[in-house]
Order: structure tokens, then C-alpha cells, then sequence
């Protein structure tokens, strides 16, 4: 074999080397990007489930503690509000992770506020049974929105 063979057989050989190499390195890159920003997703995502998590452990704390001591029920209100209020933050905040999950945050937000709109609509009169019922049914309204929101991140996550 001539020297010009050789150049013929080992040029094409080493040169389909480099690309396969470059090729390589650029894909092992995106998908290290796509993870990267996959755990990012992921950890938002966990967040979010925590603090709605928060807020059903509240509901139901605040309801035991309601059930010893009657003057906290009349406190519930600032307490589910500060930690709602750390939830639609952290919504607005990472809303472009959050978006598959608009539609029932939205019904989850709205209950919220048709709740709080009541409550300031009966702040300061005396309470009759049928105010009472429709607080507690628009509260309860808020805890179902919670719960499935909880599941819908619950899938996704």
C-alpha cells in the first residue's frame, strides 16, 4: 500500500472520529441542560405541593384547635390569609413553571376571594345559623379547590 492509500483510508476514519465526538458532546450537553432545568421544574413543583400541603395542615389544625377554644375561630381568618397569601405568591412568582395547573388554581383563588368577600360582608353583624352555613360551605368550597390542586400537582410531580 502506497502512502496515498493510507491518507485515503485513515483521513475519512479519524475525521468521522471528530464528528461523532463533537456530536456527542453537543447532545450530552442539551441533555444535561434539559435535566438541569427538568430538576428545576421538579423542585418548583415540590415547593408548591408543600404549601398547599401547609394549608390543608392549617385547615385542620386551626379546626382542632377551634373545637377546644372557641376564640380562635375568629383568628382563622389572618391565619389561612397569611398562608394563602404565601401561596399566590409563590404562584405569581412561578407562573411559567405553574401554568398546567392555571384552570384549578384559578377555581382555588376565586373560591378563596368569594369566601374572604363574605366574611368582610359579615364582619361586625351577630351571626345567624344561616350565615354561619354559608361561610362554612364557601370554606368548604376552598378546602375541596386545595385538595385538587394538591392532586393535580400530585400527578404531575
Amino acid at each position: 500500500m502506497s502512502t496515498k492509500d493510507w491518507i485515503v483510508l485513515l483521513v475519512p476514519i479519524i475525521c468521522n472520529g471528530i464528528i461523532v465526538f463533537a456530536f456527542q458532546k453537543i447532545l450530552s450537553k442539551k441533555i444535561e441542560r434539559y435535566n438541569k432545568r427538568q430538576d428545576i421544574r421538579d423542585d418548583i413543583l415540590k415547593q408548591f405541593w408543600n404549601k398547599l400541603q401547609e394549608l390543608n395542615d392549617t385547615f385542620v389544625q386551626t379546626n382542632i384547635a377551634a373545637m377546644r377554644d372557641s376564640s380562635v375561630a375568629g383568628n382563622s381568618i389572618g391565619i389561612f390569609e397569611s398562608v394563602i397569601l404565601d401561596i399566590v405568591r409563590y404562584y405569581d412568582t412561578n407562573e411559567f413553571d405553574l401554568k398546567v395547573f392555571k384552570k384549578e388554581y384559578n377555581d382555588f383563588n376565586d373560591a378563596w376571594i368569594d369566601f374572604k368577600n363574605t366574611y368582610v360582608s359579615y364582619m361586625g353583624k351577630r351571626l345567624d345559623r344561616k350565615m354561619q352555613n354559608q361561610l362554612g360551605e364557601k370554606l368548604q368550597l376552598v378546602k375541596e379547590k386545595n385538595q385538587t390542586l394538591i392532586s393535580e400537582v400530585r400527578k404531575k410531580y
